[in-house]
Order: structure tokens, then sequence, then C-alpha cells
């Protein structure tokens, strides 16, 4: 965990500690978000990258829970390399939150992707169209550094951590 305090950075933001109350807050930013999209950005194993816009389901422990298409760029950069950036938040008047991890693929068979697809169309009932269409996957990603910007406040906040 990175552990700062108060530090101005060269705009006069202020970068500040991470810890449990930063987590706190990046979890009700991500659970009030409406509507709940991010861009993931992957790559494949040569490097090369791509971006997309996805909706998203947020746990407490800042898991991310995202759905696309088997099919899909990301989901063949995914299997090539697991290393993930989302980003969320496309104003300078709303926080922001930048957030790298490990993206874990749900495996179709298991009792864990039933869970998933239970969950993500809960939360996003409008998408319900999708559900049970034979080329559609899961797939979590864990965070592994975090940080939260918000330019609306005077000074701005900006707070950064590695979990």
């Amino acid at each position: 965990m990175l552990n700062v305090a108060l530090l101005s950075t060269p705009n006069g933001s202020y970068l500040t500690g991470g810890g449990d109350c930063m987590k706190e807050e990046v979890y009700k930013i991500l659970e009030s978000r409406e509507p709940k999209l991010c861009v993931l950005a992957t790559s494949d194993k040569s490097g090369k990258t791509e971006a997309a816009t996805l909706v998203y389901t947020i746990e407490e422990d800042l898991t991310i829970l995202l759905s696309t298409k088997s099919d899909s760029r990301k989901w063949n950069n995914l299997l090539e390399n697991d290393q993930v950036s989302l980003v969320f938040g496309f104003s300078f008047t709303e926080a922001n939150i930048q957030y790298d991890g490990i993206a874990k693929l749900i495996d179709k068979n298991s009792p864990e992707y039933a869970s998933c697809e239970q969950t993500y169309f809960t939360d996003h009932p409008d998408l319900s169209e999708y559900r049970g269409q034979a080329n559609s996957v899961f797939f979590k990603i864990t965070p592994r550094w975090l940080r939260l910007s918000d330019y609306s406040k005077k000074p701005p906040q900006v707070d950064e951590m590695e979990l």
C-alpha cells in the first residue's frame, strides 16, 4: 500500500494516502454511478492495445465484474494477457478513478459463472436480452492499483494506492 501525506503536485493538487477510507470512497462512487460505465484497456501478448466502453458491476472488495462476447478482441486479449486498466468517469466535474488490475476469466461450466450471470443481470436488467447467449462470457478484475482524482474540489483531490 502507498502511504503518502499531502504532497503538493505541480498543478497545485494534493496527493494523499490511500487506505481503507479511500477504498470505501471508491466503492461508494462506483456503486452509485449511473450509468455504470467504464473504459477497459487490454493488450495482446505483442503489446497491441484495445479499449472499449463496458457496463460494470462492483463488489465490496472493489472487484469489477464485466461481460463481453467470446469473439471480441478484448476477450482474445484477455486470453493472452490478464493485465488490464480501467477508467471510470469522463469529465473534470466528477470524481474519476483509474484502476489497474488482473483479469480472471470465468469458466462457463463453473458455479461461479451462474453467480456472475445472476449478479450482472440483476444489476443491469436492461441488458437481459444478452442473458444466456452462447457467446456471452464474464470476467472479474481484481484491483492492484487505484487513483481517485476529483478536480471539482478545491484544492483538487488525488488519492493513490497499491493493493
